[in-house]
């Protein structure tokens, strides 16, 4: 698990002084479905965003899940096939440069990444391209990455007063087929980790931002506090292709929902509450699914 710390300077207590973190994944930039005008959208809502700090969540490409790049491997040591896999390095190298300029904008606000199913190890080994597209892209950036589970713990600072935000994520694996069912998955994952107020996932397309059932937590004076907690699905910028009768889409073949194309947003600030004498500083939150279509 990656699990970092950020400290972040606020000017003042309340909505309006809030920190806004942006969640995005699942761009299969390689594939002819990337929307492109949408993600240059989250990128000018971003950039517009003074206060802001982004997340990535896996599938920067399209290129191949786990099991087709570990059948291309087998295939790679029986050997006989050097040009085609040549020239998917360069098809993945083309896609790597592309991610790297498109997220090259808010490089210095990204908090860390996750790596998705889909990707490229590249097996070129004469090549100067380096060992995967995500690590490449992450080397790039200056992003850190982990394969599973990734943390941050964001400590919003005003003056004397702070308090924290606990962030988690994973790219994901499997999903359900409704919504309840999905935000039931993601739920029971969220209550296996104590301190955790926002757990999101990516990998399944869906795009929504739940709030659950809110926890009373207690302060270090003893008062109670109501606490927002989240999960979230975050999206995708792959659009399905409408194809053939004969050439039908994957969504399509697998029985699942359009894809919900789009981000999230959590918007995260200092509260202040005094009563009987103390006072008591704490973090609220609201999270939102950006759509962009």
């Amino acid at each position: 698990m990656l699990n970092i710390d950020k400290t972040v300077k606020i000017k003042g207590i309340g909505k309006k002084h809030a920190l806004e973190v942006f969640l995005f994944g699942d761009m299969h930039i390689d594939d002819k479905g990337f929307y492109g005008k949408g993600f240059d959208r989250m990128t000018d809502d971003i950039m517009s965003t003074k206060n802001s700090l982004v997340i990535q969540m896996g599938d920067i490409c399209d290129m191949a899940n786990r099991r087709t790049r570990q059948a291309l491997k087998a295939q790679l040591e029986v050997g006989g096939m050097e040009d085609v896999y040549i020239a998917l390095d360069q098809k993945a190298n083309k896609a790597e440069a592309e991610a790297i300029i498109r997220c090259m904008p808010f490089s210095d606000r990204f908090l860390y990444g996750v790596i998705g199913n889909h990707g490229w190890e590249y097996y070129n080994i004469g090549a100067d391209y380096g060992k995967s597209l995500d690590q490449n892209w992450g080397d790039a950036l200056g992003v850190p990455l982990a394969k599973a589970l990734a943390t941050v713990r964001i400590d919003l600072k005003c003056g004397l007063r702070t308090a924290s935000y606990r962030i988690m994520c994973r790219h994901g694996n499997g999903g359900a087929r409704t919504e309840t069912g999905d935000h039931n998955k993601l739920q029971k994952e969220l209550e296996q980790y104590d301190g955790v107020d926002l757990f999101a996932a990516g990998h399944t397309h869906h795009h929504y931002a739940h709030k659950i059932r809110p926890r009373v937590l207690f302060s270090k004076c003893g008062e109670p506090i109501s606490r927002n907690l989240h999960v979230a699905r975050t999206g995708t910028f792959k659009r399905n292709i409408r194809k053939s009768a004969m050439d039908p889409s994957y969504e399509e073949i697998a029985g699942y929902s359009p894809a919900g194309l789009g981000y999230i947003k959590a918007k995260i600030w200092l509260a202040r509450r005094r009563r009987d004498g103390v006072d008591v500083t704490y973090t609220q939150s609201e999270v939102v699914a950006v759509p962009i279509d």
